[in-house]
């Protein structure tokens, strides 16, 4: 199967992809032993939520950090435009990306207490 467009690249079976996906899957089903034990999953799936709370808390620190930077650097850039209206515009925009940082870090929380009510679990 060549490329229509006659670039001379061919295209990648789908097919292809879902073998090497259940083979990885049968592979990993293998090395953990086929059936671990109920207590066994509960260890590990009240892990994976603290690894996943934890790297949630890291990115809203970093979009919370980022969205304080840009607001001051809005707020300074609005102060020292000197009326001209294209600085001014400049700086609204910057608050603009403030408020969509503030908005991915408040979000991701939204998102996270779903999920662990969705999953039932409580920290």
């Amino acid at each position: 199967m060549g490329d229509p467009r006659g670039t001379g690249r061919t295209r990648r079976l789908p097919a292809a992809r879902t073998c090497v996906l259940a083979a990885g899957a049968a592979l990993a089903l293998v090395a953990l032993g086929g059936d671990p034990a109920a207590a066994e999953v509960e260890a590990y799936t009240v892990h994976i939520n603290e690894v996943v709370r934890r790297l949630t808390r890291v990115g809203q620190s970093i979009a919370v950090s980022f969205a304080v930077l840009f607001t001051v650097v809005a707020g300074l850039r609005w102060i020292l435009a000197g009326g001209e209206p294209g600085e001014i515009d400049k700086s609204k925009r910057a608050f603009a990306g403030a408020g969509m940082g503030y908005l991915v870090a408040f979000s991701g929380e939204v998102i996270l207490l779903a999920l662990d009510y969705v999953n039932g679990y409580d920290a």
